[in-house]
């Protein structure tokens, strides 16, 4: 029935896959409604998140009108995924709605109009943006799962709760106060599951970005703190493919930091291959791709998360900002820069970097002051001490640019 066993103790959502509805006037386009579902559950398959019910399974439910509830209560699941497809000359319309098996509410819904004359690259196209959309660590099925998570009384939370809480918070509560909540809720659950792996994963990745985003009172101990952690994990035997994913992309930024970043390329290679659908995952990784040297890849692994999924823009212009200044455009770089609405501090640095070598020296001591009025106590050596290049040259004249830009020793 399952396209692989669900983990003894991680709580995955589960979903179904049924056949796109052929809603053409000729009802010639069944093929592709069910090429589109097949594509999907292939997908879903191969995504570290998400358990998903076997073609054979799901597909009994195709062309006939079904109740979701009925549907979820006989294969088990969390979700039901159904639509329609429909053509119009060289335009096609794929119609995908997520669905909660439990209650039949719609979760989401969206349309999709790609024109073209070759159908099959047009479903390609709409299929990688519907799985962009669904799974990952901002996906609508993780939402979903975290309103269920809060929802819950805190006296009859389980591991999988404690895990969506705080994963929840890390990407909504981007603070110094949110990452201390949330060390709170990870060390809670595992005083009640204290030999859990996906909660020991958490834990070493709020560490870590406690350091990566200079909320750190001492970056040494947090990111040395993270390092143990993740080696711990995948030292064990039997991780859970979700474990598996968060761990090796975590040791891709360990081991870039500690300068190995031959084994932290593999890394990002063997968590893009356990999560080839993720798009905040796959842009993520251009961070380490960047420091290793290997731009043009890394400036590839943007471009494939902007396709399958357009929010976090400003995630991705900074990214693009940062590694066309590697690249010594700095004229692009600006370009980009200049279009970001919300910046974290170290965004803002990385600015005043571009500013500093395109001339603009007052500019780039606002975007300085602007990142110290958040972080005041921050410093040269802070620098030093959290950012890391294959080329060390890199970091040592971003020090002398943020020097110029008033960033203290």
């Amino acid at each position: 029935l399952w396209r692989r066993p669900a983990p003894p103790a991680e709580r995955l959502p589960s979903i179904a896959v049924l056949p796109f509805d052929d809603m053409s006037a000729g009802g010639d386009l069944g093929y592709l409604g069910a090429g589109v579902a097949d594509d999907i559950i292939t997908m879903l398959a191969r995504s570290p998140d998400v358990l998903v019910i076997a073609r054979n399974s799901a597909f009994v439910y195709g062309g006939k009108p079904v109740d979701v509830r009925d549907v979820g209560a006989a294969l088990g699941v969390d979700y039901v995924l159904e639509g329609s497809v429909r053509g119009r000359g060289d335009t096609l319309r794929i119609v995908a709605q997520l669905i909660d098996a439990s209650t039949g509410r719609h979760i989401w819904a969206e349309r999709f109009d790609e024109a073209g004359a070759d159908p099959f690259a047009l479903h390609d196209a709409v299929t990688e943006r519907i799985i962009g959309t669904l799974v990952g660590a901002k996906g609508e099925m993780k939402r979903a799962q975290y309103r269920k998570a809060w929802g819950r009384d805190s006296a009859s939370l389980a591991e999988y709760d404690y895990y969506l809480r705080a994963h929840d918070l890390i990407f909504r509560d981007m603070t110094a106060s949110g990452n201390a909540r949330v060390d709170r809720i990870l060390r809670e659950g595992l005083a009640r599951f204290p030999d859990s792996r996906l909660l020991k994963m958490k834990l070493a990745w709020n560490d870590w970005l406690r350091g990566y985003f200079l909320w750190s009172d001492d970056l040494a101990a947090d990111f040395e703190s993270a390092g143990v952690l993740a080696r711990e994990l995948l030292a064990a035997d039997a991780l859970t493919p979700q474990t598996a994913m968060h761990a090796h992309w975590l040791m891709a930024y360990v081991h870039a930091r500690e300068g190995d970043f031959a084994n932290a390329v593999a890394e990002a290679n063997v968590t893009a291959a356990l999560a080839p659908y993720d798009a905040f995952v796959i842009t993520d990784l251009a961070e380490i791709l960047a420091r290793a040297g290997l731009y043009k890849q890394a400036l590839e692994h943007v471009g494939i998360g902007e396709a399958r999924n357009p929010i976090d823009a400003d995630t991705r212009r900074c990214l693009r900002g940062w590694i066309y200044r590697l690249q010594g455009r700095n004229a692009d770089a600006l370009e980009q820069y200049a279009a970001v609405a919300n910046f974290f501090p170290y965004q803002r640095l990385q600015f005043a970097i571009a500013l500093v070598r395109l001339g603009r020296l007052d500019k780039a001591r606002e975007q300085v002051g602007a990142a110290l009025a958040e972080l005041p106590a921050f410093t040269q050596a802070n620098w030093r001490e959290g950012v890391s290049y294959s080329d060390p040259a890199i970091l040592d004249s971003e020090v002398a640019d943020l020097a110029a830009a008033g960033l203290p020793e």
